[in-house]
């Protein structure tokens, strides 16, 4: 395991994005921050378009702190970071999450808010995020779901 003492190198238009995860984990370096890789597959409920489901993911976690880079279901490349908020001991957690992310080209906008509830157990988390969707006749309310496998590398 390692501190966090990262400098970014970016360009156009995740530099805010960068500037907000390096904010949000600033406060956290004197905490052992854990790498994980891995794979969330998702569902999209009440939408009108089809949506990229298997999601690439490389994620930084702290004890209270996440950033992380994935796959999105625009299938562009999103980066993010947060705060989470979890009950239960160490192999049983429920809990939820809140942040910024980039990379969704359908809203115009570089970077926008994103939560999720979740319920993990050992590698396996079962998550479920309110999102919404573009349509010829304006915005369209919907649910994620989800099932994601990360792996402690470190």
């Amino acid at each position: 395991m390692f501190q966090l003492h990262l400098a970014f190198i970016v360009s156009q238009d995740i530099v805010l994005t960068v500037v907000v995860v390096v904010c949000l984990l600033i406060g956290t370096t004197k905490y052992v921050m854990d790498i994980l890789l891995g794979i969330a597959l998702s569902s999209h409920l009440n939408f009108q378009n089809p949506y990229q489901e298997v999601h690439p993911h490389a994620r930084l976690e702290t004890e209270r702190y996440v950033a992380g880079v994935y796959t999105n279901s625009e299938d562009n490349t999103s980066f993010y970071g947060g705060r989470y908020w979890e009950v239960g001991p160490d192999y049983f957690n429920i809990g939820i999450e809140a942040g910024v992310v980039t990379g969704y080209e359908t809203f115009n906008t570089e970077i926008m808010p994103y939560g999720r509830a979740y319920f993990n157990t050992n590698n396996t988390t079962f998550f479920v995020a309110p999102s919404y969707e573009k349509t010829a006749t304006g915005l369209q309310d919907g649910i994620i779901i989800g099932m994601e496998f990360l792996f402690k590398v470190n």
